[in-house]
């Protein structure tokens, strides 16, 4: 649980507090970054141990 807060007080709320900013680049976003933005949130799964939104979800959820 603690481990959830954590990572969505730092990584995930960086990412939605730039929505604006991802707005604009997403579409044009090289799939190698896409990728490495995704490791990233799919390290913090196998830290947490649960399943978190990938960046895409988190884009559509605008």
């Amino acid at each position: 649980m603690i481990l959830i807060k954590l990572y969505l007080a730092i990584i995930e709320s960086i990412l939605r507090s730039s929505i604006s900013s991802i707005i604009v680049w997403f579409g044009r976003i090289p799939q190698k970054d896409l990728q490495r933005m995704n490791s990233i949130i799919k390290s913090a799964e196998r830290i947490i141990g649960t399943s978190l939104p990938c960046l895409q979800t988190i884009y559509f959820e605008k």
